[in-house]
């Protein structure tokens, strides 16, 4: 049995700001989240609560290629190469509007709530997000010919995370006897076992 495996990069993501409760606000005038600095910094008595109870960060940007943005005193932005260039120390603010209990209840998982919705949104703001749809060959005895056929709840999208993506299709390519990709992001099977099926090319 062969299965074509189509991937593809989601040409319409949602924003995560969308669908959540944190907002990102840059300081750039090119970005669409742009807000003037003049109008929260130097930080009110408000906005250095927030601060202090890990409701808000200030946000680091590094552009060489694609963006980065990271929280500002993180070990990702004191590691990054050239930022004196390339990149801006104060570039913008991450604001929660939720509950605060919602995100940890210590600062510390705040912070890593935090941080891992600002690497979402830089996977988003840079097209790095996924999508699949599988295919299986079928041989038609009429005309001596293979065809394909769509399988039912084969395509999905919105993966910013690869392996969650091939975690999938491996589980509906399990009985495959060969499994043929294709598609655009097909270079993201080299970093994956579902190439083990893979016929050579």
């Amino acid at each position: 049995m062969k299965y074509v495996v189509h991937l593809d990069y989601d040409h319409d993501p949602i924003n995560p700001c969308d669908w959540g409760e944190w907002e990102v606000i840059s300081f750039n005038t090119n970005h669409t989240s742009f807000k003037h600095p003049d109008t929260v910094m130097p930080p009110d008595v408000g906005l250095r609560s927030k601060l202090r109870a890990g409701t808000a960060y200030i946000l680091s940007y590094y552009e060489h290629g694609d963006s980065a943005w990271m929280l500002a005193d993180s070990p990702e932005w004191a590691a990054t190469p050239d930022k004196q260039w390339d990149g801006r120390a104060v570039a913008g603010l991450l604001l929660w509007h939720g509950k605060p209990n919602e995100i940890g209840k210590t600062p510390e998982l705040r912070r890593e709530h935090a941080s891992g919705f600002i690497d979402s949104y830089t996977k988003w703001c840079n097209g790095h997000v996924y999508a699949y749809h599988i295919e299986k060959v079928v041989g038609c005895e009429a005309c001596g010919t293979d065809h394909r056929e769509d399988l039912d709840d084969a395509t999905c999208s919105g993966f910013e995370d690869s392996e969650q993506m091939f975690e999938e299709i491996r589980a509906i390519t399990a009985d495959a006897d060969e499994v043929e990709i294709e598609g655009p992001a097909k270079w993201l099977a080299d970093y994956d076992d579902i190439k083990e099926k893979a016929a050579a090319a």
